[in-house]
This record gives C-alpha cells, sequence and structure tokens, in this order.
C-alpha cells in the first residue's frame, strides 16, 4: 500500500521593507518587477468583474510569474455601457517571460517598477523574447490571412506554417546548443 504525503504550503508574512528587499534581491538575479494594467467594459456589472476575476487568475497561473496581486476598480456606468480597470502587481523569473505575459494577455499599459536603471538579458533570453514576439505576430498575421481565403488556399498557409514553426523549433534549439 502507498503511503499518501500530505503537502503542506507554508506562508510567510513581509513587513513592507523585507518585500521590497526580496524584489531588489530577485530582480539582482533577472526577475522583473511591474505594474500592468488592464480595461474591461460591457453592458453587465457582474459579468465584467467575474470575467476580469477570471482573467487575473488566468495570468497567475502563467509560467514565469514569481509573484502576482490584482486589484479590480470600482465599475462605472456611462451611457448603459460598465467600465473598469484592474491594476496587477507581478513579478516574472525574467524579460522574456514579460513579454510573453505582453503578447499573450495585451494590457492597456505597464510600468517596470524593478530593476530602476537597467535590465540586462542573456544572449538566449534576446533570441526568446524575439521568437516570441515573431510567433505572436505571425499568428495575428495568420488569422487576418484565414478570415480572407477560400476554402482551397488555406491548405497551403497551413503548410507553410508547419514548416516556419519547424525551422523555428531548430533555431531555438541551435541557440539552446551555443
Amino acid at each position: 500500500m502507498v503511503e499518501e504525503k500530505k503537502v503542506v504550503k507554508e506562508t510567510k508574512h513581509y513587513t513592507d521593507s523585507e518585500f521590497r528587499e526580496l524584489i531588489e534581491e530577485v530582480c539582482d538575479h533577472g526577475a522583473v518587477h511591474a505594474m500592468l494594467y488592464f480595461d474591461a467594459q460591457g453592458q453587465d456589472e457582474k459579468q465584467i468583474q467575474d470575467a476580469l476575476v477570471s482573467f487575473m487568475d488566468s495570468l497567475n497561473k502563467e509560467k514565469g510569474i514569481l509573484f502576482s496581486k490584482a486589484m479590480i476598480d470600482e465599475v462605472v456606468e456611462h451611457e448603459g455601457v460598465h467600465t473598469t480597470f484592474a491594476e496587477c502587481e507581478i513579478i516574472v523569473k525574467d524579460m522574456p517571460a514579460l513579454n510573453f505575459i505582453m503578447l499573450k494577455y495585451t494590457p492597456v499599459g505597464i510600468q517596470i517598477l524593478h530593476p530602476t536603471k537597467e535590465i540586462r538579458i542573456s544572449q538566449e533570453q534576446a533570441h526568446a523574447l524575439l521568437l516570441t514576439s515573431g510567433e505572436y505576430a505571425s499568428a495575428l498575421a495568420n488569422l487576418v490571412i484565414r478570415n480572407n481565403l477560400k476554402e482551397d488556399q488555406l491548405h497551403i498557409l497551413e503548410e507553410q506554417e508547419k514548416r516556419r514553426m519547424d525551422f523555428a523549433r531548430k533555431l531555438i534549439d541551435k541557440s539552446k546548443k551555443s
């Protein structure tokens, strides 16, 4: 019989000064501390709030997120349209992780809080950052193209996409080996 192990998650509570020191330390090792700003609008107040909570929960689960805390503003109604904003304080492991978050979640604004002077990234991180950006730009362009293609032309585009992705994977593997 296999014994089940009980996992206990410990939570450490930090004072503000301890938390700021922790931020400085992780940012000295490549992490980035930022504030992201999101907006939401729609016809139903509760749906907007629920959607933002779900959205923030999804963001919090992304690979590379070390810490996140979100605050959702009060919903304001104007001429039948409900609007709100959310601020999400995050610490991500590195710039490629922040780039991924920016591309996937498209905040309306960002403020990098730490490091305060300069951000250094390795060549491997620069490759990852640029390839991720290119992948998202390509996906967006292909979405626009797909919406304007006839069915018989789609298969040609799919073959081109497959070759492009295979080539990108080879580049990533090559950059990791060097």
